[in-house]
């Protein structure tokens, strides 16, 4: 007989930037608004609240530049827009990412791997057994007179 320990050294995995970024996206993508694809650049959506002015001028792109001078991204509106969109997912974050459910989520994890490991753990003390038969063990009888 002999035993054997296993020492695991935890990943990241089991980190809390990951175990947080699955909580995040878990929530966001419960609702349809943060689903939503975003547009790449000036477009009607994110020009509501631009800087474009009734007669066409104003700034056509304003947004980063890309490091050639092009401008990239989306406009002021467009950033507006995205700051608004940004507070409500914090709100809902802070009020569905907590202490607490990340807990929860990093028990459930550990009870995912420690079920699927135990499946492989099984088949390979099966595996053992079924090569290696233990001797059985036969008791003698006494004879009684």
């Amino acid at each position: 007989p002999s035993f054997h320990v296993t020492v695991a050294i935890a990943t990241h995995d089991w980190c809390l930037a990951t175990v947080f970024s699955e909580s995040v996206r878990e929530v966001l993508k419960g609702v349809d608004e943060f689903r939503m694809a975003l547009p790449i650049g000036p477009c009607e959506e994110y020009e509501k609240s631009g800087t474009r002015r009734s007669d066409g001028s104003g700034d056509d792109n304003v947004g980063s530049s890309d490091g050639d001078g092009v401008g990239v991204g989306v406009g002021v509106g467009g950033r507006a827009f995205l700051e608004e969109q940004m507070e409500r997912a914090f709100a809902l974050l802070r009020e569905r990412v907590t202490g607490a459910s990340l807990e929860q989520r990093l028990r459930w994890k550990y009870s995912v791997h420690n079920a699927r490991a135990d499946v492989c753990r099984r088949a390979v003390v099966e595996d053992y057994a079924a090569a290696n038969p233990r001797p059985s063990k036969k008791r003698k009888r006494r004879a009684t007179n």
